[in-house]
Order: structure tokens, then C-alpha cells, then sequence
């Protein structure tokens, strides 16, 4: 019996050696934010800390601190990486919310088109027809929530 088993040991397969170690990864948590951004042109909208006015911020050189004009609060204006980032998530709330009212106007377009065909006798009864246009609206109704909740979570608003 024991010899049998020194037989069946030298006949096993050595294990292979790795051929790397592997490596953490590179990567940062979070979203990857370019480091360039085309300038939108249009001015900042932030929040004053004390009395929730909003206040427009203009980015200019030379302006160090901005106020509010209803409370006076006085704070240091956003830097270009805060100014880069707040562009980036403004780009993708406005896309998402552009894709969810795409996305409802055509849940309508759809729900008055089948409305319109049922108005005849024959489209009455339940047949594929029917399934189409039930599972499409489904769908949009799903794409609706989901752009709706990206668009909510891609909120950035600025607080100073």
C-alpha cells in the first residue's frame, strides 16, 4: 500500500510557479474626472452657508473671495480643480436628466399611439400586438427611474 502511494506522488503534476505577483491597482476610488474641461462659459451657482441665497460667481483672475449680497458672507472662491470637477458633474446631471425626459416623452408617444389602436374593435382582444407595446412601456418606465436616480445622484451643488 505504501508503495502504491510513493507511485501516485511521483507521478502528480508539480504545482506551476506564478508567473507574476499581482499588483495593487493604480487606480483611484471614485470617478475618473478629466483634467481638461472645456470652459462652459457660463457662470458658477453656489450657495451661500447661512442664508441658502443663491449667488452667482463669475471665475475671473484675481478674485479671491466672494460674497453674498443678501447675509454678507464672505468666503474664498473655488479653485480650478473645484471649478473642473463642478463643471464634470453638471455635465452629467444635465445628460442624465436630458435622457430621462427623452425617455418619458417617448413612454407618451408610445402610450397615445396604443391608445389610438385600441380605439378599433379588433385590437380588443389580447394578442401580441398588445405584449409590444406593454413590454416597451415597461422599459421606458424603467429607463425613466434609472436616469431619474443618476441624475439625483449626480446632483453637485456648492455650498460656501
Amino acid at each position: 500500500m505504501i508503495e502504491w502511494l510513493t507511485l501516485l506522488k511521483e507521478d502528480a503534476v508539480p504545482a506551476r510557479p506564478p508567473s507574476r505577483r499581482s499588483r495593487p491597482s493604480r487606480r483611484k476610488a471614485g470617478p475618473v474626472i478629466p483634467k481638461t474641461v472645456k470652459p462652459t462659459g457660463k457662470p458658477f451657482i453656489v450657495i451661500c452657508g447661512e442664508c441658502y441665497e443663491e449667488v452667482v460667481f463669475e471665475p475671473r483672475e484675481g478674485v479671491k473671495e466672494i460674497y453674498c449680497g443678501e447675509c454678507d458672507h464672505g468666503a474664498h472662491a473655488p479653485s480650478e480643480e473645484w471649478l473642473r470637477k463642478w463643471t464634470y458633474y453638471k455635465g452629467l446631471e444635465t445628460k442624465y436628466a436630458i435622457l430621462g425626459a427623452l425617455c418619458g416623452v417617448a413612454m407618451v408617444v408610445i402610450a397615445i399611439i396604443w391608445t389610438l389602436l385600441l380605439t378599433y374593435p379588433e385590437n380588443w382582444e389580447w394578442n401580441p400586438l398588445n405584449y409590444v407595446f406593454a413590454v416597451v412601456e415597461g422599459a421606458l418606465l424603467v429607463a425613466v427611474c434609472y436616469f431619474g436616480y443618476m441624475h439625483e445622484k449626480n446632483r453637485y451643488e456648492a455650498y460656501f
